[in-house]
């Protein structure tokens, strides 16, 4: 894995945020593969990204240091709230900025230091992230999201939860991007591989959608 100081000026409006939150947390995901193309480590620009993702780099922590208080200091308000995320808004930034809660379970760690975030993330294309360290930005990211990214296809990264992967394999596919046999094949082996209960949870909500 790659860590490429960068310019502010290529941070894509999140620098306010990054400065703010300092070590405690993380850009990853689609902006940061915009910030990469902005700093000249992709050759064409990726698909612009629906929203800013930011992520904990620690499991907890409270009070003014909470990175949501962080956030709200910084002009940002609550939009929405789900199970693991937090969305908010603000004036001056048109993308919207999702604060993906810390969670953990036997298939996945969503905080963590940057170099074992990226390797919970589902797909390459995504391992891509933006801190702020001892004063200055750095770019992260991996040789297969710079290939991957390039040639608009999806590879597995890391399976964790099979049917959110199948939906966010299709939302990739209209933006272009391509997906060979054998990594569908990786997520349905990783469905085979769960426990009764999971696929009893699941089978329940497909039921109720159809």
């Amino acid at each position: 894995m790659y860590r490429i100081e960068i310019p502010q000026e290529v941070t894509f409006g999140t620098d306010k945020v990054l400065k703010a939150v300092g070590t405690r947390g993380v850009v990853a995901g689609g902006a940061a593969r915009y910030i990469a193309y902005l700093a000249g480590h992709l050759a064409n620009p990726p698909p612009f990204p629906n929203d800013i993702d930011l992520f904990h780099t620690r499991q907890t922590e409270s009070g003014e240091k909470a990175l949501g208080s962080i956030l709200f200091r910084l002009g940002w308000r609550t939009k929405g709230v789900t199970l693991h995320t937090r969305e908010y808004e603000h004036h001056d930034h048109n993308l919207k900025l999702q604060l993906v809660m810390p969670h953990e379970n036997q298939y996945e760690k969503m905080y963590g230091p940057v170099r074992e975030l990226l390797h919970q993330f589902d797909f390459t294309t995504n391992m891509f992230a933006v801190a702020y360290e001892s004063d200055r930005f750095y770019l992260y990211y991996t040789d297969e999201a710079i290939a991957d990214t390039e040639h608009m296809r999806l590879r597995i990264g890391h399976v964790n939860n099979p049917i959110a992967m199948c939906h966010r394999a299709g939302t990739y596919m209209v933006k272009g991007y391509t997906i060979e046999p054998e990594q569908w094949a990786k997520i349905l082996l990783a469905w085979e591989g769960r426990d009764a209960d999971y696929r009893k949870r699941v089978h329940e909500i497909v039921e109720g959608i159809a």
